[in-house]
């Protein structure tokens, strides 16, 4: 059964695909365009909260992080010593 409608099947499809040279271009100007947009409906203040969440949010993510905050396992507690024999 495959070997007739698979593998012997006469029928092909030749599939051929181009990129859009213009598509990160086109991505960019969409991009800014609903930007624009939103920003035009946004009162000053709320454009300047916007900015100062902006600014807390990138020096949050550039400080140290806290390394010793993290989960971790010892080995002793994560390995069994004894191996366990099943019949």
């Amino acid at each position: 059964m495959i070997q007739r409608h698979l593998l012997d099947n006469p029928h092909r499809v030749t599939l051929v695909a181009t990129a859009d040279g213009e598509y990160d271009a086109k991505l960019q100007r969409t991009e800014e365009a609903a930007l624009a947009d939103t920003k035009a409906r946004l009162s000053e203040e709320e454009v300047a909260g916007c900015v100062a969440a902006a600014l807390e949010l990138q020096a949050a993510q550039e400080a140290p992080q806290r390394v010793d905050a993290l989960p971790t396992l010892r080995v002793g507690s994560a390995v069994a010593r004894a191996l366990e024999r099943w019949p």
